[in-house]
């Protein structure tokens, strides 16, 4: 547990080094309003990939146990997954459209691409299921730590020319990429192996899982989608930057719960306090690092016109504690087949940001959307605390 845990974190860590580099690329070279646009662009498709995949990663690395043969088993989750990415693609393209259309300068082409996006980068996000449930997290890791490593080669072989449409499509490039790269991972697939009965049960866990997955990434992006609607694209751009260090929080959360999920489901590992324990210790660590450089750091790495962008960070940092408890909860009840709780966390604190954050916003601006985040998170996390104090033996 604590070699993975740490292989992940760690490479989370060079991840984030790595999206840092291209957030500072793109601050500098398009600015707050070409960053805002660009944010625009990359949030939808985001947002939509993760309806598309309809749990069928998560129903893999639950069915995986049972007595499903392998080839067929991942063949129906490979048939599953590229069938619905296809489908929600062509509705990313209409939304695209319909909130782009009239308000920044772009070609068709763009659409087109965000339709793309939604097979491409969905197929690897199922060969990383595949190694994390093999517990291959080497390979894992590698895989992901080349998807922002490509992209920020991609950016600096055309920095001169980029615009928020060039970016966009270099981050499609880079997710084509990496599904070459894990080509071998799908050696077993044959569409004669798709059985309806397996798609079947792939539906019935998987979307039930999906959903907390879907809320749990419309969580990190609505505020983001919200801001892209309401407010100027330099607010979006700004709050763009400061949500991008504030997830410097998120890491060891996230780390926690991919290393955790497979470990709980195998019996590997049990209890939850201590790994919130750690993470919050952790947490409290950096916050503490943070507050001493982070307003230096935001002007020499993004520029003067983004200097409010680090009071923002530092709020929305705040919500990694939160999170580190939601995280691991999240791991401790879909590897006991019960992801149903965790739709409910999930649904509380997606409903609490779409409640709060519009009001935050008309309130107290940027500062008002963070502290929005920061209160929706808590919410989940009560629930959390709620549910394990009435009906867990814990």
């Amino acid at each position: 547990m604590k070699r993975s845990f740490l292989i992940t974190t760690f490479t989370s860590v060079f991840m984030l080094i790595l999206n840092l580099g291209t957030g500072i690329i793109t601050a500098r070279v398009l600015g707050p309003e070409g960053k805002g646009i660009l944010r625009t662009l990359i949030v939808w498709p985001t947002l939509f990939s993760q309806i598309a995949i309809l749990g069928a990663n998560e129903a893999y690395i639950y069915l995986k146990n049972t007595d499903i043969p392998r080839k067929e088993l991942e063949s129906s989750v490979f048939f599953t997954v590229i069938t619905s990415s296809f489908i929600f693609g062509f509705v990313t393209l209409i939304v695209i459209y319909l909130v782009a259309h009239g308000k920044y300068a772009y070609t068709m082409l763009i659409p087109l691409l965000s339709m793309l996006y939604l097979p491409v980068a969905n197929l690897v996000q199922t060969a990383l299921s595949i190694m994390q449930e093999e517990l291959n997290f080497i390979k894992y890791n590698l895989l992901r730590l080349s998807l922002p490593a490509i992209y920020l080669v991609l950016l600096l072989s055309d920095l001169r020319h980029l615009t928020p449409q060039r970016c966009f499509f270099y981050l499609i490039l880079s997710n084509a990429a990496l599904l070459l790269l894990s080509y071998n991972t799908f050696q077993n697939i044959s569409f004669f192996n798709v059985k309806r009965s397996i798609i079947r049960k792939i539906l019935n866990f998987g979307i039930k899982t999906q959903l907390t997955n879907i809320m749990s990434s419309f969580s990190q992006q609505v505020d983001q989608a919200i801001l892209s609607v309401i407010a100027p694209s330099s607010a979006l751009g700004i709050y763009s930057v400061a949500a991008s260090i504030g997830k410097i929080g998120f890491l060891a959360p996230n780390a926690a719960q991919i290393v955790l999920y497979p470990l709980f489901s195998k019996g590997k590992v049990t209890g939850w306090k201590k790994y919130f324990l750690y993470l919050s210790l952790l947490n409290a660590t950096l916050f503490g690092a943070l507050i001493v450089t982070i307003k230096p750091l935001v002007l020499l790495l993004f520029g003067k016109p983004f200097a409010p962008s680090a009071g923002l960070s530092l709020i929305l940092f705040l919500a990694a504690f939160p999170i580190s408890l939601i995280n691991v909860a999240v791991a401790h009840f879909k590897a006991k087949g019960k992801p149903l709780v965790t739709t409910k966390a999930q649904f509380i604190i997606l409903a609490g940001i779409l409640i709060f954050a519009p009001i935050g916003y008309n309130v107290l601006n940027l500062k008002g959307i963070a502290l929005a985040i920061i209160t929706s998170y808590l919410l989940g996390a009560l629930y959390y605390l709620y549910v394990f104090r009435n009906r867990e033996e814990t």
